[in-house]
């Protein structure tokens, strides 16, 4: 929602249209629906303001998307080169094809790689550390952690570089409440 309010195109994926349109005090999101990435082309070209979530099954599809759009807006910017960043929210890291616990794609390795270059940042979320491929969290820069206290999702943040401290935190946090780790 902070992002949606700078100068920034928001997409998020949202197999099934999950994601909340108010917070639990009645706030409103921002989230603007769509059934088809021609529903968002004409939205933006009116109002480009919000959190674009497109109903596709695949997030890899939304992370095109956005390499599309941010393109655009940088070779019809007045500073060539700069334009408008996108930002994607992927709702669940495994519903990108791309992107598995055991493989990650070249697609994706490259957006995240190269993400500065194509004006794209990637936000995902996960219920579980443990479904998430490793190389994700080794070429993130940020890390926001709620509570988690299974074996193997502690195992896999151990690996990516959470700190015994930060673990027990993590295992022991109310609800609602989390920790951020920002990669070196």
């Amino acid at each position: 929602m902070e992002y949606a309010k700078r100068p920034c195109y928001v997409f998020a994926h949202d197999l099934g249209f999950k994601l909340k349109e108010t917070l639990p005090k009645g706030t409103p999101t921002g989230i603007v629906r769509h059934g088809s990435f021609d529903d968002v082309r004409a939205r933006l070209s009116s109002d480009p303001g919000g959190i674009h979530c497109i109903a596709t099954e695949d997030a890899g599809a939304v992370i095109e998307f956005a390499k599309q759009v941010s393109a655009a807006s940088m070779a019809t910017d007045d500073k060539e080169g700069v334009g408008v960043p996108s930002l994607v929210l992927i709702d669940e890291a495994v519903s990108a094809t791309d992107m598995d616990t055991y493989r990650l794609g070249e697609g994706i390795r490259n957006v995240i790689s190269l993400r500065r270059h194509y004006n794209v940042g990637l936000i995902w979320t996960s219920q579980s550390a443990g479904l998430v491929n490793w190389k994700i969290m080794a070429l993130g820069t940020e890390l926001v952690c709620f509570r988690m206290n299974h074996g193997r999702d502690l195992d896999m943040l151990s690996k990516a570089g959470l700190s015994d401290e930060e673990l027990q935190t993590i295992s022991k946090l109310r609800r609602f409440h989390y920790i951020v780790h920002r990669f070196l």
